[in-house]
């Protein structure tokens, strides 16, 4: 029987959702269960089982199913501290972290609330010993070891896929493996099992200096800080630079333990700490894998920073504060971005790149596949995602406003993962910008003076927001367009002396200065335009004077001595050459100079030395040059193809990964190859 704290619930008033506490309408976990209702997997968590390894779960609470074994929601679990199969909490703090993943819906003042997945299964592995009321126990490393293989040697048994660990120790701003557990991670993390894990909590007058606990430190980890109701960063979650992500955890309501042992069922009420907000993002994970059983670790959390809310970590660097942009967990467009990049049919993923040409790939810190390209065949600009066991998504048609978006087109990688495109709208002549928010690609048309948005180059400044070069073709300028902070854009001119802008490049160095490096048509020269980080006007400098025409211009910054470097094409003699400045000079180099070769160059670095992937027309070939030692070495990468080239770094492998159109099959294609 119910406790009298517990209301019962109409089934069809479970979505309304002004009904909803605070919290659950932050993260949009009504709309969620809305939009998934008559799915055939709906945001429930049915058929997933979490491990979580705490101080036990009070299994009798009715919320968290009443009893333990199979048929409850508590399925099994062990006690680390006792060292028998009844993992009963004697503390609290388990219970209150299992309610926020699977409890069952509840009210409390009038507003709903329930666990994240309230259909999934639990495995409570209980490592803390601590008694309520009395002095916290310390949690050693070998019971966090001991869960850890059990849940190893009872994965299938259980069909485990998720585990939260709400403890953590020590504080680093680093990723860091524990020397006890930390093999044990890496095992769950290779055999597909996500591992999400608090971030920890800042205790008495302790400032925050920018780190996390471990195991949250863990590269193999979910890592979560906490906010509260108003979206506010919690003033004692620990965060820093590796933090994944931000979840509620400022008075949420969650299940307590019974207060005599069971006799008493346990209630709920409210709760704070990053312990309860992994919970929330370890029980989205258990959504999203009943979704696509495909998916690994690296998936979902290329998935929750990409579909998050940007939250600012505003303030001083007294009060804590980090300056840094975070994700926050949102459940609906989280489960979007899911179901958007669940591995399409063979036949579908056999068609990805058909017909393309202009084209533009990318690779998150997490090692997921973005890819763009125009489709000459049906003149449209679609987009698709490879994940981590190599299959790709459905494609996605990107703006269907009218024929030829696209045949011009730039993308880029926000620093959570989130995409976007800066593009011409070949039908208006407009320059258009468009970024997935893992639901809808939300566009915006930038510039629509006259013809406007040709070769458009995109780039993110430190905080995470877009700028874009471009050339306005019917005055000959170079262009650019800033994000502001409210989503709009501001844009100017860079240069307007005679006809310049043509095949522009954008990036942004460590400090934040945008440079830009472009074609003066007028003259034949390559050019460059830096704006410092304080500055209000461009300086631009000549970089090669020589040339009667350049073209295929791609630049990076080197992460050795923070300076740019810049590949193109000479036009005459058709030759692929670098320029690099050092010693206050503008250094340029042949790379390859047999004819007809460096189109379609992207500039890299690989090991903080050069890199170019380009397509050498005269013998149609993609090859890479590589700087050893004061000397380009060259590679050819792929025989017949490499036309409408685009490379980049895939930065978990440390490996190119590239694009390239196969003649023979009309096809583009991405491949990737190591570079020694």
């Amino acid at each position: 029987m119910l406790p009298n704290l517990i209301e019962s619930l109409e089934e069809r008033r479970l979505f309304a959702y002004d009904n909803w506490g605070a919290t659950g309408r932050l993260i949009r976990q009504p709309d969620a269960i809305d939009a998934f209702s008559a799915s055939s997997t709906p945001a429930t968590g049915q058929g997933q089982t979490i491990a979580v390894i705490d101080s036990g779960i009070d299994y009798k609470n009715p919320l968290l199913g009443g009893a333990i074994g199979a048929g409850h929601k508590v399925v099994g679990g062990f006690d680390f501290v006792d060292n028998d199969n009844d993992p009963m909490d004697t503390f609290g703090h388990g219970t209150e972290v299992a309610g926020m993943i699977a409890a069952s819906p509840f009210t409390s003042g009038g507003l709903k609330y329930q666990g994240i997945a309230p259909s999934a299964q639990l495995v409570a592995l209980r490592v803390d010993g601590t008694i309520f009321g009395q002095t916290e126990q310390t949690v050693p490393d070998s019971r966090i070891e001991q869960a850890l293989q059990w849940v190893i040697d009872h994965r299938d048994d259980y069909h485990i896929n998720v585990v939260n660990i709400s403890y953590g120790t020590n504080d680093y701003n680093v990723n860091v493996r524990s020397t006890v557990y930390g093999d044990e991670i890496q095992t769950l993390a290779d055999e597909g099992v996500t591992i999400v894990a608090a971030a920890g909590n800042l205790s008495g007058a302790e400032i925050n200096d920018g780190g996390i606990n471990t195991p949250a430190a863990d590269p193999n980890v979910i890592s979560v800080g906490s906010v509260d109701a108003n979206d506010q960063i919690a003033t004692d979650s620990r965060r820093g630079k590796i933090l994944s992500l931000l979840a509620p955890g400022v008075d949420v309501f969650t299940t307590f333990r019974s207060p005599d042992g069971g006799t008493t069922p346990g209630g709920f009420g409210p709760v704070s700490g990053t312990s309860f907000a992994s919970p929330v993002v370890a029980g989205t994970v258990a959504l999203m894998y009943a979704m696509d059983p495909t998916m690994v670790e690296h998936d979902a959390l290329s998935i929750l920073r990409a579909s998050g809310k940007k939250v600012f970590d505003g303030g001083s660097a007294a009060d804590g504060a980090t300056r840094i942009f975070y994700p926050r967990l949102d459940v609906l467009a989280a489960l979007k971005l899911t179901q958007a990049r669940t591995p399409a049919a063979s036949v579908d993923q056999a068609s990805i790149g058909q017909f393309g040409n202009g084209n533009a790939v990318a690779v998150d810190a997490q090692g997921i596949t973005h890819f763009v390209y125009y489709d000459s065949l049906a003149q449209t600009m679609e987009y698709a995602t490879r994940n981590s066991a190599g299959q790709w998504s459905n494609k996605q048609e990107i703006d269907n406003a009218a024929p030829f978006q696209g045949y011009y087109v730039s993308l880029g990688l926000d620093p959570q993962g989130q995409p976007a495109v800066a593009y011409f709208d070949g039908n208006a002549g407009d320059l258009k910008f468009a970024r997935y928010d893992g639901i809808n690609w939300n566009v915006q048309v930038l510039d629509s003076r006259n013809s406007v948005g040709l070769y458009p180059s995109l780039s993110f400044d430190l905080n995470g927001f877009a700028v874009i070069s471009y050339y306005r073709k019917t005055s000959g300028d170079l262009k650019y367009a800033r994000e502001q902070t409210d989503g709009t854009f501001k844009t100017g001119s860079v240069d307007t002396k005679g006809d310049v802008g043509r095949s522009t490049a954008i990036s942004v160095d460590v400090n934040g200065r945008v440079g830009i490096a472009y074609e003066d048509s007028g003259r034949g020269y390559v050019k460059y335009a830096e704006l410092a980080p304080r500055a209000t006007a461009w300086a631009n400098t000549v970089v090669d004077s020589k040339t009667r025409g350049a073209a295929f211009i791609s630049m990076a910054y080197s992460p050795a001595d923070n300076n740019p470097a810049i590949s193109y094409y000479d036009s005459y003699p058709a030759n692929l050459k670098v320029a690099s400045f050092a010693s206050r000079r503008w250094n340029v180099s042949n790379v390859a100079t047999r004819g007809a070769i460096g189109l379609f160059t992207t500039m890299l670095f690989v090991d903080d030395a050069a890199t170019v992937v380009y397509w050498d027309k005269s013998n149609d070939a993609l090859d890479l040059a590589n700087l050893r030692d004061d000397t380009w070495n060259v590679i050819t990468l792929k025989s017949n193809a490499g036309r409408y080239a685009a490379a980049t770094i895939d930065p978990t492998l440390d490996i190119v990964r590239y694009s390239y159109y196969d003649t023979a099959s009309r096809f583009l294609r991405i491949d990737a190859d190591a570079v020694t």
